[in-house]
């Protein structure tokens, strides 16, 4: 009796095909490259390309600190916004977000729609620090437009800007860029999960991908 597919249900690849294609995801092939090496179909691919990225969106999502009770902190929260309705509506299809350091990751996240205006002028150097009149971005790290070269390191005025974190948000944007440039630019409505996978491999650079992509598709298969 054929041994169950525990990955990749109701399709008809085969498990050691399906496992090929995740080694190649692992080491961040494109979905055209893996289309050749494979001999898949680059729809197929790419399908299974974007269901693995949602399955890691949603990983990120429910390990990250900012969904454990930070964020209700009074640094992460928007209290005064730009419209004066205080929305809290999130496009993330918008290159717009941020990025907080913990001891062992950094963690990105997406920038509510009424503070998008003024913190992209922020990020510009268009308008001064002291201009922007709303709460909600002092508890992070750094905030980052994806279509300008440069993130702004926020500075927290009673610790100070850590040495060590500001060198983590560094990082990690220098290897996003990079990452996402090798794509020729990643279309808005998929951003988000890109920027989600890229978090992940960062966060877990010294881990086997391969192995840690098997194990969450094994609990929550595609």
């Amino acid at each position: 009796m054929p041994q169950p597919r525990r990955y990749y249900r109701h399709s008809r690849i085969t498990e050691s095909k399906f496992c090929e294609l995740i080694q190649y995801f692992s080491e961040d092939r494109s979905a055209t490259e893996v289309a050749k090496l494979t001999g898949l179909t680059r729809k197929s691919v790419t399908t299974i390309f974007l269901r693995l990225r949602q399955r890691i969106a949603e990983y990120c999502e429910s390990r990250s600190p900012l969904n454990t009770g930070l964020a209700g902190a009074e640094g992460f929260s928007c209290s005064v916004c730009v419209c004066g309705r205080c929305q809290s509506t999130v496009s993330r299809n918008v290159p717009l977000f941020a990025l907080v350091t913990f001891p062992d990751k950094v963690i990105t996240a997406p920038v509510p729609d009424c503070r998008k205006p003024i913190l992209r002028a922020f990020i510009h150097g268009r308008i001064a620090s002291e201009s922007v009149a709303l709460n909600g971005w002092h508890g992070f790290d750094a905030l980052v437009d994806a279509e300008y070269p440069k993130l702004l390191i926020v500075d927290h005025p009673k610790t100070g800007a850590s040495m060590k974190h500001t060198a983590s948000v560094e990082q990690f944007w220098d290897f996003a860029r990079r990452r996402l440039e090798k794509f020729n630019g990643v279309p808005r409505r998929t951003f988000y999960l890109h920027l989600k996978e890229t978090e992940w491999r960062f966060n877990l650079a010294n881990r086997d991908l391969y192995a840690e992509l098997l194990r969450l598709i094994e609990e929550n298969p595609l």
